[in-house]
């Protein structure tokens, strides 16, 4: 499903990324919200409400993904949703074109780098959809929207070590990264923090995208 949005100067518009990661919420998100809920009142402390970010959300359309999916399937639970970037130019977009979401009072924007905002253990579920291609070495042609670091995973790995930290007790991640970046460096820094798991993946004329499904082994 592609939802109609305002397109917004120096903001990163919904691509092959984007797309992929909706198609994640509309199939294993909405099974992990339904075990939250159903296991909720067995933690300690009781999980009063489902607390969903989505990290780097640019013009807010994985937020608009969510908002759908909740009012299409009548989840009745209690969901916030903290759409975060650092770039107040894509908080201003976030923003315009989340307002007319029928949960609009769950939405809660916030400008911020990665979680580091986020107290620890509050989220329940992330969507990242990172900066993650290598750079080209050319200051002017790179761009702090796609460019993840030398490697293109420099910038994955630290959004996660913010999202770590504000993760509840086996929360989870969903990131999209590319077959260009250095995905065996990726693993290897967060195999022992996280279960990791490739769940979808997309093939392009130039590279390949792929979906994790991270689960904190905490």
């Amino acid at each position: 499903m592609k939802f109609h949005i305002e397109h917004c100067k120096d903001t990163y518009e919904p691509s092959d990324d984007s797309f992929l990661l909706e198609k994640t919420i509309y199939s294993d998100l909405y099974k992990e919200i339904h075990l939250i809920k159903r296991t909720s009142r067995r933690t300690t402390p009781p999980i009063k409400s489902i607390n969903i970010a989505d990290v780097g959300s640019g013009t807010g359309y994985l937020t608009i993904a969510l908002c759908s999916l909740i009012s299409l399937k009548h989840i009745d639970t209690d969901i916030n949703i903290y759409p975060i970037d650092i770039d107040p130019n894509a908080i201003e977009c976030t923003k315009r074109n989340t307002k007319y979401c029928e949960i609009d009072e769950a939405i809660h924007v916030i400008q911020c780098n990665s979680t580091s905002c986020i107290r620890n253990d509050t989220i329940d579920i992330a969507l990242v959809n990172p900066p993650y291609l290598p750079d080209s070495g050319d200051a002017r042609i790179d761009d702090h929207r796609w460019s993840g670091g030398p490697h293109g995973i420099e910038a994955p790995i630290e959004i996660i070590k913010h999202v770590y930290r504000s993760l509840r007790s086996r929360g989870i991640i969903y990131i999209v990264l590319s077959s260009l970046s250095s995905i065996e460096r990726f693993y290897n820094e967060y195999k022992k923090l996280f279960k990791i798991e490739l769940i979808d993946r997309k093939k392009l004329f130039f590279e390949e995208l792929y979906v994790y499904k991270m689960r904190a082994l905490k």
